[in-house]
């Protein structure tokens, strides 16, 4: 596939889960359960060409988790006009969280974490390590 035909959002299923991303701005993404299992849902494993004529990675797009056996649902908007975020993580409830209930957080059950240190052409064009 030639680099300006990639899609600007990939979307990976594993485990249960759907993971829809801009592969310019993620990395690798895990999600851990209570219990401490590990879902590794993405890891960057080739470098990720921009589209013919751009220089950075896009500074709006969408993350959106479905699914797993907590069956999470989520959608963020991602705006980072200065390509600062390094790093995300969101805590989630189960599903019988009561929203306003003023419990603590020892009702998190699944944590999300989104790591931003992916390689993108440019500035690692030649190279698909």
């Amino acid at each position: 596939m030639s680099p300006e035909a990639r899609k600007e959002e990939e979307t990976v299923t594993k485990d249960g889960y759907e993971l829809t991303f801009y592969p310019g701005f993620v990395s690798r993404v895990t999600v851990r359960g209570d219990g401490g299992a590990e879902h590794e849902l993405y890891k960057q494993r080739n470098v990720y060409h921009l589209p013919k004529g751009q220089a950075k990675p896009r500074t709006k797009h969408k993350l959106r988790l479905k699914g797993g056996k907590k069956k999470q649902n989520i959608t963020l908007d991602i705006d980072d006009p200065e390509l600062r975020i390094a790093r995300i993580t969101v805590e989630l409830y189960g599903e019988d969280h009561q929203p306003g209930g003023g419990e603590t957080e020892d009702v998190v059950v699944e944590t999300m974490e989104v790591q931003n240190f992916p390689k993108t052409c440019p500035p690692w064009c030649g190279s698909d390590e």
